[in-house]
């Protein structure tokens, strides 16, 4: 009896149970729970795509989320949900959400292309493009879809290249060319699909070309620039690109062929014209070339510029035969056509140059500058030209009619400095240097080599206090230059400067380049003012033996007096004499065997 109440209570529970769920079921199909499920989800999805464009993505997640709770086969929510994870940079979560959008709406193209994009970030390149496949199949009517396509496939493209440069197994590479021709007529099908909707691209049809040659289909490549010359048959870029495919493939007869008829059908197209020349001269058909060359020199629309960058772009090519005579022709034709530019001129000037005649140039120029006598650049030429002859008062003369128009080239004033400073006219070159440095805008390496210039100078016109001032601003900026620090402490040493601190930098030099003879010397004159003559002694036989200096060998034998080795002295004075370019006392020092200074 009680076996059987316990049937009937688990009976009873049992189909309560069913009724409560029974009941659930019905409610929750009801207008009005579907309502409120309705406006909870809406909620969430409003307040999720809120923290979207806040970019707070964690946030976004969260509400996208609850909103899926309430609907779970939205594909909108699950593709925000994906985008989200995107965004977080959770691929793979990111690929199962989108997977899910595209199953209960596989005709949304955003979703394929999410899709896609996560493929790529997980580098499954291969994964993409069968994304964007499916996208093609599902949509109704592609067509950039066909750009992404071959992008996609490019990439691959790429990498097989860059991978087969780097094997050597013949089985792994034959597997990676045939890759690479796999995905190369996929971009290219892809791109002729593009076009057949949008209409020709020259862009397009050159980028096919290149992947078809990439995977060597010289036929392909070609059959597509047929193609679209047939329908655009003035594309000087396909053109060139048809001619320079056949001549790069030693198809050097239709190369020319073609061109020429181009060029008979477009003969005031530059850059037909222009190749069919380089091809001319290439194949020993100078003759032709020439006479294309004076024909493009009479067309009227090409301008005066293109003219000099023409004939500038054959005199930087060596391989050019016989272009001289043409050079000078087609220049003075210039000349004579344009008589107050200045271009010509400056070309007649490269011309000269070029082929070594510098007086011609130097006219040519001088005429330039005349015309302008802004031309910086022109100007430095011309300087130039009187500074390989050796010509210094006329370089001093340009340098000043440049600066007379061009007065901030800095470059022109230390050029006329320097000019200045080997004719021993320190004064002026003083002048010129400071006028440079004020021109300099402050520029760190302009600086560091004017102020130990202008700091040599005022010690040559005794105005030490100024090239103290110069070297001190020149270590401010290069404090561990050795030649500087060699350079001040010789002039302090010797100009009744503070020698403790001469000491210090010359000492500092030296460890830089303890084998520098001239290094040696200075410390050596210094430790000798000081009279430290034991430890001068020392620094000169060590220069004297790593160098031939007569003022070094002279300053030995100095030392060698001060310490009463007046004939060991004598013979060295003897040595800097005989070697020249010894002091003013020399004689008198080896007559008189007594130490003059």
């Amino acid at each position: 009896m009680l076996r059987f109440y316990c049937l009937l209570l688990t009976f009873g529970l049992l189909f309560t149970f069913q009724q409560a769920s029974a009941q659930k079921k019905k409610l929750a199909n009801s207008p009005s729970v579907r309502k409120k499920s309705e406006i909870k989800t809406e909620r969430f999805f409003i307040e999720a795509e809120k923290f979207f464009l806040q970019e707070d993505y964690i946030k976004a997640l969260e509400y996208f989320t609850k909103a899926q709770q309430h609907n779970k086969k939205s594909p909108a929510i699950f593709y925000k949900i994906a985008h989200c994870n995107y965004k977080l940079k959770n691929y793979e979560v990111t690929l199962k959400n989108i997977k899910k959008a595209v199953k209960y709406s596989p005709k949304e193209t955003y979703y394929y292309q999410l899709w896609a994009q996560t493929c790529l970030a997980l580098q499954e390149k291969e994964q993409a493009v069968a994304v964007y496949q499916q996208l093609i199949e599902n949509t109704a009517k592609p067509k950039y879809e066909y750009l992404d396509l071959a992008d996609i496939c490019e990439r691959i493209i790429e990498e097989g290249v860059n991978k087969h440069r780097e094997l050597q197994d013949p089985k792994e590479l034959k597997k990676v060319e045939e890759k690479v021709k796999a995905y190369t007529y996929l971009a290219v099908d892809a791109y002729k699909k593009f076009e057949y909707i949008d209409g020709d691209n020259i862009d397009l049809a050159l980028q096919q070309q290149k992947l078809l040659l990439l995977v060597r289909d010289v036929k392909e490549a070609l059959r597509v620039g047929d193609k679209f010359l047939k329908k655009n048959p003035a594309n000087t870029s396909m053109i060139l690109s048809q001619a320079k495919i056949l001549y790069d493939r030693q198809k050097v007869k239709p190369a020319i062929g073609l061109l020429e008829q181009k060029h008979r059908d477009y003969p005031k197209n530059k850059e037909i014209t222009l190749t069919l020349v380089e091809f001319y001269n290439a194949n020993q058909q100078e003759v032709k070339a020439h006479k294309l060359l004076y024909q493009l020199f009479d067309n009227t629309t090409i301008s005066l510029d293109e003219k000099v960058n023409i004939i500038s772009f054959y005199l930087q090519r060596p391989s050019y035969k016989d272009f001289e005579k043409i050079a000078y022709d087609l220049g003075d034709k210039l000349q004579k056509l344009h008589p107050t530019k200045t271009r010509p001129y400056i070309l007649i000037g490269d011309i000269n140059s070029i082929y070594d005649q510098a007086e011609g140039a130097k006219i040519a120029y001088s005429k330039a500058v005349e015309i302008d006598p802004t031309l910086v650049e022109v100007w430095k030429r011309v300087i130039a030209f009187h500074e390989n002859l050796q010509e210094s008062d006329s370089v001093i003369y340009y340098c000043s009619k440049a600066l007379e128009h061009n007065p901030e080239n800095f470059e022109i004033w230390f050029k006329k400095g320097s000019v200045e400073a080997e004719k021993s006219d320190f004064k002026n070159a003083i002048i010129s240097f400071n006028k440079g440095v004020e021109n300099s805008q402050d520029e760190t390496r302009l600086l560091s080599i004017a102020y130990p210039q202008l700091a040599y100078f005022y010690s040559e016109t005794k105005e030490f206090d100024k090239s103290f001032e110069m070297y001190d601003k020149a270590l401010v900026l290069t404090p561990n230059n050795p030649l500087l620090l060699n350079n001040y402490a010789y002039v302090l040493a010797t100009n009744e400067g503070n020698l403790s601190k001469a000491e210090s930098m010359s000492k500092k030099s030296l460890r830089m380049e303890p084998y520098n003879p001239l290094f040696l010397d200075t410390f050596g004159w210094i430790l000798y003012l000081k009279k430290d003559y034991t430890g001068a002694v020392e620094q000169f036989k060590k220069a004297v033996n790593i160098s031939d200096n007569s003022v070094i060998i002279e300053h030995y034998g100095d030392v060698l007096f001060r310490l009463n080795k007046v004939d060991e002295a004598v013979e060295q004075w003897k040595i800097a004499q005989q070697k020249g370019g010894a002091s003013e006392f020399i004689d008198k020092k080896i007559q008189d065997k007594k130490i003059y200074e």
